[in-house]
């Protein structure tokens, strides 16, 4: 089976990376690195994806995914990148790589590597599917090895990136088990960043990288039970194959639409007035101390804290600049290494999480799990009033539509809803009134309506 990427070329580039980074080093630590990138790389193979794609026609599950694009964004001008394309998604079940890799090969979008939790590779033949898959092995804590694991996989993402091949992640870090969009962890974020920057001040191979949003939606997600039963539960305690087969005999729809692109070098001259006001700060009553290599400077988080209280009250964007200047103000303005990398990691996470929160399709049916658990809570019975839960719901699906919300209108009236909660067992009905069995479902599915009524539409990043 043909690879649809160079691995060879990524492999080779990374190692000489590493040696750039670690080097000199002997042939047997070149050997060695060389077998662990081997072992951490995807190995994607075109008829595994062929093989994915026609059986997506076939199984139920794969053929209910429902994919939609942003208005304004053109599926064409993304078929055929110039520059690398990141797509950052929504963690709600084991499912989402194979459902978001199976959409973007069947129309012909540019197909990614992705990152997976080593927990996941246990199994051979798991692990096997994954790396044909395109997925790339990634430590869920990194080693104490002064480093080398770090380099390692940065080097991968940096041969990657230069290599114009896409990638996938979850900036989440694993699956929400509350049903809501967990806080970023910026790890890999941070990474592809500063590789970004490092690029620029140095042989600028990579002109400027294509953020995707990917909002992903599940009627009801394979994993259910176990969320439900173990908030804490595991990826390794999950079978992907139960899930697989759960979802597909559910025959219940999965959303997927693509957000916004964001331009990475765009971003960064939108920043420019954010920047100059950050070189004043640092420069308002402050002596800046100096560390003992006289390279960087050091701040306190005091001074960060009052640096992003003075980003975040200035909005709008400015004419643009070089890229370079603002490179510079990076190198010289933001005193260290550390925080020069926390600094933009951080603002542009804080961005693509408002930016992906707005991405992700927000179902009907879920509204009306929210107000059952709004109603319940206020009231503190299970008892719900049914025609104050009917005009609530219309309220809120009204709001969401005007917050610009991506909405999914139910493919069933409410009076079909209910009966299905009185099937189901989680609910009784009276003339008047829902009494609640069991609320953990209604929980799960209205916790992310409960953050975005919270957001009311606050803007992340706007092109």
């Amino acid at each position: 089976m043909s690879s649809l990427f160079d691995l060879e070329s990524v492999v080779n580039s990374s190692v000489d990376y590493i040696d750039e980074a670690r080097g000199p080093l002997s042939k047997e630590e070149l050997s060695n690195e060389r077998k662990a990138v081997i072992s951490m790389a995807p190995n994607t193979k075109k008829s595994f994806l062929r093989s994915i794609s026609f059986l997506s026609r076939i199984v139920p599950s794969l053929n209910r995914v429902n994919l939609s694009f942003e208005k304004g964004v053109n599926p064409n001008e993304l078929s055929s990148p110039t520059k690398p394309v990141i797509y950052v998604a929504n963690h709600a079940s084991n499912l989402d790589s194979l459902l978001i890799g199976t959409q973007l090969f069947r129309n012909d979008l540019p197909f990614p590597i992705f990152a997976a939790g080593n927990n996941l590779f246990k199994s051979n033949s798991v692990k096997t599917l994954l790396n044909y898959g395109g997925a790339f092995e990634l430590e869920r804590s990194f080693p104490d090895d002064n480093g080398a694991y770090v380099t390692r996989l940065n080097s991968f993402l940096k041969a990657s990136l230069n290599a114009n091949t896409p990638i996938l992640f979850f900036p989440e870090g694993t699956r929400s088990r509350k049903g809501s969009i967990n806080t970023f962890q910026k790890g890999l974020l941070s990474m592809i960043l500063d590789i970004y920057l490092s690029n620029l001040t140095q042989n600028q191979t990579i002109d400027d990288l294509t953020f995707v949003p990917l909002g992903i939606t599940y009627t009801a997600v394979g994993e259910e039970a176990s969320f439900l039963e173990d908030k804490n539960s595991r990826a390794v305690k999950s079978n992907i194959f139960k899930d697989f087969l759960k979802l597909s005999f559910g025959l219940k729809p999965v959303y997927l639409h693509v957000g916004t692109p964001v331009s990475a070098k765009e971003y960064i001259l939108s920043r420019k007035k954010q920047l100059k006001v950050l070189r004043r700060v640092l420069a308002s009553d402050y002596v800046p101390k100096i560390d003992a290599s006289n390279e960087f400077f050091t701040v306190g988080k005091h001074k960060f804290s009052q640096i992003r209280r003075v980003l975040k009250s200035i909005k709008g964007k400015t004419e643009p600049a070089h890229l370079q200047d603002l490179v510079n103000l990076f190198e010289y303005h933001v005193p260290s290494q550390k925080h020069r990398k926390y600094f933009i990691s951080d603002v542009f996470a804080d961005d693509m999480l408002i930016n992906l929160r707005e991405t992700v399709p927000v179902l009907e049916d879920h509204v009306r799990d929210y107000v059952i658990v709004e109603i319940m809570k206020k009231k503190k019975h299970y008892a719900v009033p049914l025609r104050k839960w009917s005009k609530r719901v219309d309220q809120i699906m009204n709001s969401l539509d005007d917050f610009g919300y991506k909405i999914i209108s139910s493919e069933t009236s409410k009076e079909t809803y209910l009966n299905s909660l009185k099937e189901n067992d989680e609910i009784y009905r009276t003339y008047n009134q829902i009494h609640v069995r069991e609320s953990a479902r209604f929980e799960f599915y209205g916790s992310r309506i409960t953050t975005l009524l919270k957001l009311k539409g606050k803007p992340g990043i706007k092109n």
